[in-house]
């Protein structure tokens, strides 16, 4: 089946890369000709485990390309996802300009019967607003097109393996004319008992957004748990792990725990808790969690300064990832800048490790911080190493060289992603999580 995708930002790279990766020919469409380049060069503009293989094998294979012209690229495709940008318009909400102007020129372009499938974050209502707009130039709903809301729900970190092997696919608003040619495009995901589940058009719409706050509620708890850990001399990651009976429940909180909730899930919350006022409702819970966000900057550095007696000035600091940024954020928004302006405030000299976020740091740091490409080259001579992304290649650290690489072998890492008690016995300050105590003497 030809699918063709209608914005290649996180969503839409992830799930053309998996849909080419089931044996769909793909392609991906987008405006930004520079980006679509690094693309075919195998350039990720994001870092997502195992993503950049996915690309790399599926556009060798032919089954993935990418396409800056919205003709060429939805030419013969029998579905068509629309997974564009949701910016925040001046009202607080979802801003849907782009999603109309698409819409107006998507109508002429497709062919006799298509699906088209919102798959990013719309307005309430806004599924029906682009069938309104397809229908103005004479074609009509069922016989030329359908639209149907599938959301995208994976998640940052967790990204291909969710949507490799999802548990459901949500579909709003489907006619079975639509379901049938959907069975064809996702049956090769359904196995080990995932399905396709039917729901209303306004229940699937609003999953983009439910999905989006709980994430963020989560971070906001878990937070607070690492913190009472710190305290009692828990070791939050055991708690985390033990919290709920099932293996996901347990993988949904331990990814929950990090230096900042992505800044896609940020942004949808607070459009959720602009809409939850407006209609009145309220929305307490997502406000408080939402609060808490521009704090966690402030945590990593109180914790980096306890560990460096209080002195950042001249002190050589390594920085593994990119709290919150990913395609299509705006990075002076992410936690993870905030913390390095003010690391750079403090009179410390940064060395940045950060695959896939590293323009984004060029772009709003010039040339105040040093780029590597080897994680290992952040860490030498430093006094101390901050993690703000979980990038699996980093779990494999060698902890003895890291050691010896370091001047002060001292590391802050918000995620927890190490044992506590092994990065101690390796003779390394380790503050995991929002603080386990760093107990060697350095």
């Amino acid at each position: 089946m030809k699918v063709a995708i209608v914005g290649t930002g996180f969503t839409g790279l992830v799930t053309g890369a998996t849909l080419a990766e089931m044996g769909h020919a793909v392609t991906c469409i987008d405006t930004d000709r520079g980006m679509l380049a690094r693309l075919r060069e195998r350039i990720l503009p994001f870092q997502e485990p195992g993503l950049a293989a996915l690309v790399r094998r599926n556009s060798q294979e032919l089954r993935l390309d990418f396409n800056s012209s919205l003709g060429d690229g939805v030419r013969g495709a029998e579905v068509v996802i629309l997974a564009l940008p949701s910016p925040i318009g001046a009202d607080g909400v979802t801003d849907m300009s782009e999603w109309a102007t698409v819409g107006g020129r998507l109508a002429s372009l497709l062919r006799p019967y298509t699906v088209v499938i919102v798959a990013g974050t719309v307005r309430p209502g806004g599924t029906q607003l682009l069938r309104t707009i397809l229908e103005e130039d004479g074609r009509r709903v069922g016989r030329d097109f359908d639209v149907v809301a599938v959301p995208a729900l994976f998640s940052h970190g967790a990204a291909v393996a969710e949507a490799l092997s999802p548990r459901r696919i949500v579909v709003g608003g489907a006619t079975e004319h639509a379901m049938r040619v959907l069975r064809r495009c996702y049956t090769p995901f359904l196995r080990d008992g995932a399905h396709l589940v039917t729901v209303d058009e306004r229940s699937a719409e609003t999953l983009r957004y439910a999905a989006a706050a709980l994430r963020v509620a989560l971070f906001g708890v878990t937070r607070e748990i690492a913190g009472f850990c710190e305290e009692g001399g828990a070791e939050v990651a055991e708690v985390l792990a033990h919290m709920v009976g099932d293996e996901g429940g347990a993988r949904i909180l331990r990814r929950s725990l990090g230096a900042a909730p992505a800044t896609r899930d940020i942004r949808e919350a607070r459009a959720m808790v602009e809409l939850a006022n407006n209609w009145g409702c309220a929305p307490w819970t997502l406000e408080a969690a939402l609060e808490q966000v521009p704090h966690t900057a402030e945590g990593v550095i109180q914790r980096l300064r306890a560990a460096l007696d209080d002195e950042l000035d001249g002190k050589r600091v390594g920085v593994w990832g990119m709290a919150g940024v990913s395609a299509g954020d705006d990075p002076d928004a992410a936690v993870g800048l905030r913390i390095l302006r003010s690391l750079l405030g403090a009179g410390a000299h940064l060395v940045i490790h950060a695959p896939g976020s590293e323009d984004d740091v060029r772009a709003s740091l010039g040339g105040l911080v040093d780029l590597t490409d080897a994680p290992l080259a952040a860490l030498a001579s430093a006094h101390a190493l901050v993690v703000l992304s979980d990038i699996p290649s980093m779990r494999a650290i060698d902890l003895s060289r890291a050691r010896r690489l370091m001047t002060r072998p001292v590391i802050v890492d918000p995620l927890a992603l190490w044992n506590a008690q092994e990065m101690r016995n390796a003779g390394i300050a380790y503050n995991g999580g929002a603080g386990a105590p760093a107990q060697v003497a350095v």
